[in-house]
């Protein structure tokens, strides 16, 4: 079993794109929650192209998504869903070194499976210690501002 690449695109937000987006993002909603069909076709018009293009609801959810966060000014990266990561893949989705994630992995911080010799890394296990990881991070930080507080260093 090969497992897939992870392909990242991020976009960085301008105050251009994020008028554009504000804007896309309540026609394109306005148009789907009036709409009851099934099939979408978005047209795409660039100099003298117009084209009308079908495209798949679950797209159409994320191309909202995509609306949504670039009007808030939020960054996006976009990636394919896969069952399982290579720890090279994992590692740079986590933003950390491939030693330091094979380290998390011998001391089952994060479990995974082997295919062979190589290990790989379920998504869904991933995204949760992710999640884990920043909770963590919040509340420490909060920690630490409540003890400056404490302290005296905010006044």
């Amino acid at each position: 079993m090969k497992a897939p690449k992870i392909y990242r695109k991020t976009a960085t937000v301008n105050s251009i794109a994020r008028d554009v987006a504000i804007q896309s993002y309540g026609q394109l909603k306005e148009v789907l929650t009036k709409s009851s069909s099934h099939s979408i076709c978005l047209e795409i018009t660039t100099g003298r192209i117009k084209k009308k293009i079908p495209i798949p609801p679950a797209a159409i959810e994320m191309l909202l998504n995509y609306l949504k966060a670039t009007a808030k000014g939020k960054r996006v990266t976009v990636t394919p869903k896969s069952d399982y990561l290579t720890t090279q893949a994992a590692a740079e989705w986590l933003g950390c070194s491939r030693p330091h994630l094979v380290k998390l992995l011998n001391e089952n911080v994060l479990p995974c499976t082997f295919v062979g010799k190589h290990r790989r890394i379920a998504w869904e296990d991933l995204r949760s210690y992710k999640k884990q990881l920043r909770e963590r991070q919040k509340k420490q930080l909060i920690q630490l501002m409540q003890a400056d507080e404490d302290a005296g260093l905010y006044e």
